[in-house]
């Protein structure tokens, strides 16, 4: 599957346009934050987030009408936008209400006052409901769900294909694996003399570092080399793992569209399943 998410990307390499307008973007947030620019910052990020939608839809889309041309992108994109935007607001609101559910059930039952095990509880209960609901973005342009039948689409997914669910979760680690080792090493290659006295720290000192230490320590060429890799970095990620999901999905609608209903007509030529 992801050898076909390659030959795809191949094929129709404007997919890439999507993630390079949301890479760009996170990237400035980025920069600004590394540099200390705590104004333009968070609305930058404000402003990705509601552009986030349109990036899947467009992708999304694309595949679906197998056309990456610029202007398919934002077609796609403007048609789907709201498909992929209002049950995606339904599924984060969803995840807040379950963990603090969780979170309060915890409390009153077991009566603890441990941090680490309240955020442990929280984030398993966001975990479940996000690996429940991982497909309700292409069921909602691929099926052309509605805001509700999108997220029991995903759910109904998630639980008949949970092997669809897994090969997304592992496919990911390895892609992020693969693509952030590399850019580890080109960092810390193009770094290496400002990253010099951070090896001969001790152990005390290494644990009191900071992240505005760091920052200071690399300078605005670092943070411009940061931001460089971490652009590139975001763009293979989103674009491998958005397309990946999008045939990922729909093999599944495939392989259950193949299988025979098992049941019975009645007198009137009516069909029911066992």
């Amino acid at each position: 599957m992801f050898v076909d998410t390659l030959r795809l990307l191949k094929r129709m390499p404007g997919l890439f346009i999507p993630g390079v307008l949301i890479a760009v973007l996170d990237a400035i947030q980025i920069w600004f934050s590394l540099t200390g620019e705590t104004f333009i910052a968070p609305r930058l990020l404000a402003l990705e987030l509601v552009l986030m939608p349109f990036a899947f839809a467009a992708v999304y889309g694309a595949i679906k009408a197998d056309d990456a041309s610029f202007m398919s992108l934002v077609r796609e994109g403007s048609r789907n936008y709201f498909r992929v935007l209002l049950p995606g607001l339904l599924v984060a609101f969803g995840a807040v209400a379950i963990a603090l559910v969780a979170t309060g059930l915890m409390a009153v039952l077991v009566q603890t006052e441990s941090i680490g095990l309240v955020a442990l509880v929280m984030l398993v209960a966001i975990g479940v409901f996000a690996l429940l609901t991982l497909f309700y973005d292409t069921a909602a342009v691929f099926e052309e769900q509605g805001v509700f039948n999108a997220i029991r689409r995903s759910v109904a997914v998630a639980i008949g294909a949970p092997m669809a669910v897994l090969r997304y979760l592992l496919t990911a680690v390895l892609v992020g694996v693969g693509i952030s080792l590399p850019l580890l090493v080109i960092w810390t290659a193009a770094l290496y003399q400002r990253l010099v006295p951070i090896a001969t720290m001790t152990p005390v000192e290494a644990a009191a570092f900071t992240q505005e230490q760091l920052i200071s320590l690399i300078g605005t060429n670092g943070a411009m080399v940061t931001t460089v890799l971490y652009f590139v970095g975001f763009l293979l990620f989103f674009t491998l793992m958005t397309a990946y999901k999008a045939l990922l999905f729909k093999e599944v609608a495939v392989a259950e569209a193949s299988v025979e209903p098992q049941g019975e007509y009645d007198e009137k030529g009516r069909y029911y399943r066992y």
